[in-house]
């Protein structure tokens, strides 16, 4: 269970055509079921096993240049959680990881070495400037034997079905984020300008109000002063 190819992996899976992405205005999304009730055990082995994958990790440092992108990723990080998203997971990550591997692997995942590791990992590969003690020696052995074991390997040959369901999840929310934030500017903006027909025979400026979200706030303040000037 190396973590560097691992999170390889999630980071392509979420840039490529994923949660890197904007997604389209109007989603796409499938109507299914809801997925039973997991037996807490299990339940939490899955969170945990959420926990120790730098899944949300590889959308918070990634480089995003595009503005738009930026700021639905800031947003999405405001508003979702990792352990928020890792809930949201975890029953359809039932349907791939069976209980026994679940509780296999979430053993490895909660070993203080496995955590260190991670730590170090996301410390570099995120630039946060957060000094890490190295791995010790033991540490190393006993990573090696959590990389080395039967349910690591297992779990690795899954890994292709975990990055798609964790960049599907993180579609549909940022689909439905992106979709709120498009209902409430042009509610804003219907406001606004009906704030701004009430008053315009005063000539009384009104304070434009935004809704929190850089690019619509753009939009929501030029249309405001716009019309401001043209009354």
């Amino acid at each position: 269970m190396k973590l560097k190819s691992i999170a390889r992996e999630l980071l392509l899976a979420l840039a490529v055509g994923g949660a890197l992405a904007v997604p389209a205005f109007a989603a796409n999304t499938a109507v299914t079921a809801p997925p039973a009730a997991l037996a807490p055990a299990y339940a939490k082995d899955l969170t945990d096993i959420l926990d120790g994958l730098p899944f949300y990790e590889a959308m918070v440092y990634a480089k995003v240049t595009e503005n738009y992108n930026r700021a639905m990723r800031d947003y999405f990080v405001r508003r979702i959680s990792k352990q928020e998203l890792s809930a949201k997971v975890a029953p359809r990550l039932a349907e791939i990881l069976p209980q026994d591997l679940a509780a296999s692997v979430a053993a490895s995942v909660r070993h203080p070495a496995y955590r260190h590791r991670l730590k170090a990992y996301v410390a570099e590969w995120g630039a946060t400037g957060e000094k890490v003690a190295p791995l010790t020696a033991e540490e190393t052995k006993v990573l090696q034997r959590i990389d080395n074991d039967a349910s690591s390997k297992k779990f690795a040959e899954l890994m292709p079905k975990i990055s798609d369901l964790l960049r599907s999840t993180m579609d549909s929310i940022r689909a439905e984020l992106d979709t709120q934030l498009a209902l409430e500017a042009l509610k804003t903006i219907e406001t606004t300008q009906a704030e701004l027909a009430k008053v315009s025979e005063t000539g009384r400026p009104i304070e434009i109000r935004t809704i929190g979200f850089g690019p619509w706030d753009q939009i929501i303040l030029a249309l405001g002063h716009s019309t401001q000037r043209w009354r």
